[in-house]
Parts: C-alpha cells; structure tokens; sequence
C-alpha cells in the first residue's frame, strides 16, 4: 500500500522522502541533544544543567523576538514567488531582510547587555553571574542569522541544509568547546562561551551554504517584489504568533527559575526534552510540509492541500506512537539515565508527554493556517492561550511544583491544538485527525 502511494501520489513522495531526511536528522538531533544534557550534568550536576537551560531559554526568547517572524514568512514568500515564476526575485528579498535582521538583533543584544546585572539578580539571585547574560547576548546575532538561514534553506525545499544547520549540529560543536574548556579548567561559565562559538561558526558556514543555492538573477526592472509594507503586514502577525508561542512554550521554565532552586529546573527541563521526543516527528515533517502547504495553496488545488494535510498528519501519528509508549512504560529509566535525582521529575514528564502526543495528532495546525494566509487567526489563537498558560503556571506552580508546570504546559498544548483544528474546520470544512473525516458541507 505504501509502495503505491509512492508511486502514484507525488506530493505524498515528496513528504515522505523529504520527512525521512529531516526525521532522521532531527532524531540525530535529539540523541546528540541528550547526550549533550547527560554530559552537562555529569560535569555540572543539576544545577549546571539548570543555569544552561536558564540561558538558552532567555536566548530563544529574544530570537523569536529578533527574527520578527520572517524566519516564518520567508518560506511563505519563497514559495509564492516560485508559483509566479519568480524566482529571481528570492536572493534580494533574501539579502534585504537579512540586513534588517541583524540590526534588529544587535539592538536587542545591546539591551540584554546592558540589564545584565538585573537580569542576573532576577533568575540567579546574584549579580555575580552578569557575564552570563553578557555571553548570551553576544550569541544572540548569530542564533537570529542561523535560523533565518535554515528557515530559507527550508523554503528552498534544500532538507538537507536545513537539517544540518539544527540545533543538533549546536549541540555537537558546544559539546566539543565544552569538553575542552572543562578540562582547561574553567567551570560553568564555559557552556555560555562554548555555545557562543558554536553559534558564530554555524551562522558563518550557513550563509555562504544558502548564497550558493540562492538564484543568480538580479532583480530586473520589469518586475517588482513585494514592498516593504507588504512584508512587514505579512509578517507582524506571525511575530507576535512566534513570539507568545515561544513564550508560552519556555514560561514554564522562567516561572520555576523564579519560584524553585536551579536544580528543580535542570529536573523539569530534563522531563520537558525526553517528552518533545513526541514533537520531533511533528518538526521533521513539518520541515517539508511547510512549504508544500505553501505551494498547493498558491496554486488554490483545494483538493491535494487536504489530502496532503491528512497524510501528513496520519504520518506524524504513526511515527509518534511508539516514542509515547515507551515514553509511559520506561519513565524512570528514561530520565535515571542523566543521574537518580532526575527521576523526581517522572510525574511531570507523563503529564508532558501527553500533551505533546495531541499536538502531534492534530498536525501542523499552526503552520497550516500561518501558510494559507490566516496568520492573524494563528496569532489569536496563541495570544489566548499564552494567557491562560501564564495564569495557569502562576497559580500552580507554587502549589504543585515542575508538576504544576507540567500541568499547564500541557493543558495550554491540548487547547491551542484544538482550537487551530476547529479554525481549520471553519475555514477549510475539514478536520486534520488522520482518523476522523468530517467535512464540512458547503
């Protein structure tokens, strides 16, 4: 069955093979990822892994911030402009955005700088560790170029690139300054230095990667691309989308730098990464089903973009179903092999792994609507649910602990997954479960 879908459906051809590239990278990914924390911990303790996770999480924040949500739109563009037969028009839209970027992010960087210290009192309760911030933000520039550039990759339909320039390939070179700097002697500050170096090779190697691929054709003077305005009023929305949706993706672990010691945090971040084994497939496939969503859009095929949802979806289903099954039958070991006091953290990875397997199950709910032009129902549906998860991880963590963050994490997951889907059915007439056709009369 699978071997003639294959060969009579292309856009399923080119889902499947282009997801198995990427799914085997971000699986990569993930085991360099893991090692990555093992090895953190063993040489750091939990609160090293704490402190790390502290400063990526911050970092991640302002890049989303940083990026202004082109990293998003700039597959949106690339496509649409390959559907016009425009495709000489990518390389300067390409190159203005860029520019815009990094001013953008040295602005911001210059900021996180200078709150360092206040920064540094607010999540370590020192100010002694202010020249981490400092690091952090120094990385900042390169993480924003980096992202952009695989995201571009990534409308390019290069799966390949894209993969590579993840945040696996980070892990590995971080890793390696790590090991170095550790047995140089010089303590926690090193993981902050070594991620910095990291980030400013790949940015580096990225760029030059993505100017070879790019369309050697300059922008004539009979055709015009879009204008300013017309890309800052595509992309506004899906800033404030990929801004609150990163916020409510790490409030949690803000929250609990706040409220619990940094070894409390190490544990829950721990839980939280074994958990988003679930959504690894969802972001490998989505690496490719993105800008194919994109495409069959563009070109108003109504029929195919349906069709491609359900199997891209049904994909993500039957590759996330063993990783939940282990994830229930194997907590504690699963989280014991990074040390005993990790698995204090095994009610909260189930309440975690659980809400990420809905998100799976529903699809690419987000990328679906940000691709088909609703990027402002997108951003509403986020704005809501960020909301509710601040709220939710005030109330409970205090109470509850990395349990209650668990808790709203994973509701706010289940909630802003289905009110995409029912968004989708409104709009589209059908449902995005791989198992439930109900469509929509019109």
């Amino acid at each position: 069955m699978l071997h003639k879908k294959l060969n009579n459906d292309i856009d399923f051809r080119e889902l499947f093979k282009g997801g198995a590239i990427a799914l085997f990278f971000k699986v990569l990914g993930v085991v360099v990822g893991y090692f990555f924390l093992w090895i953190l911990a063993q040489y750091y303790g939990t609160k090293g892994v704490g402190v790390f996770q502290t400063l990526w999480t911050l970092l991640m924040i302002l890049s989303v911030i940083g990026k202004m949500g082109f990293d998003t739109s700039i597959v949106k563009f690339i496509g649409a402009y390959k559907e016009s037969k425009r495709s000489e028009l990518i390389s300067n839209l390409f190159h203005k955005i860029q520019r815009w970027l990094f001013i953008i992010a040295s602005l911001l960087a210059l900021l996180l700088a200078a709150l360092s210290e206040p920064l540094s009192q607010l999540l370590f309760e020192t100010k002694a560790n202010s020249n981490y911030i400092i690091f952090t933000a120094i990385s900042l520039v390169p993480l924003v170029l980096l992202n952009y550039h695989a995201e571009s990759l990534k409308g390019l339909k290069k799966i390949l690139s894209f993969s590579i320039f993840q945040n696996g390939t980070i892990y590995i070179i971080t890793f390696l300054f790590i090991v170095y700097f550790y047995h140089q002697g010089y303590g926690l500050k090193s993981t902050i230095w070594s991620l910095c170096i990291a980030l400013f090779t790949l940015a580096i190697i990225s760029y030059f990667d993505l100017k070879s691929r790019l369309p050697k054709v300059e922008l004539s003077a009979t055709k015009q691309g879009y204008t300013n305005r017309q890309l800052i009023n595509w992309t506004l929305p899906m800033l404030f989308s990929n801004s609150l949706f990163l916020l409510m993706n790490w409030t949690d672990t803000i929250m609990l730098s706040a409220f619990l010691p940094e070894a409390n945090v190490g544990i829950y971040a721990t839980a939280l990464k074994i958990a988003a084994l679930n959504s690894v497939i969802l972001v490998a496939i989505n690496s490719i089903a993105m800008p194919k969503f994109a495409e069959l859009f563009e070109r108003k095929e109504m029929g195919k973009f349906r069709r491609f949802v359900k199997h891209s979806t049904l994909l993500m289903f039957l590759t996330s179903l063993p990783v939940l099954i282990a994830i229930l039958v194997f907590p504690s070991f699963l989280l014991g092999i990074f040390g005993e006091d990790f698995t204090a953290g095994k009610t909260a990875l189930l309440i975690l792994a659980f809400g990420q397997f809905f998100s799976t199950i529903s699809g690419s709910v987000i990328n679906i609507l940000n691709m088909s032009n609703r990027q402002k129902t997108a951003r509403n549906i986020i704005a809501i649910c960020t909301f509710i998860n601040v709220v939710l991880n005030l109330i409970l963590i205090p109470i509850y602990g990395i349990n209650g963050a668990a808790i709203a994490t994973a509701t706010s997951t289940i909630l802003w997954n289905l009110a995409s889907v029912l968004a989708i059915y409104r709009i589209f007439g059908f449902v995005t479960y791989p198992f439930i056709n109900i469509n929509k009369i019109r």
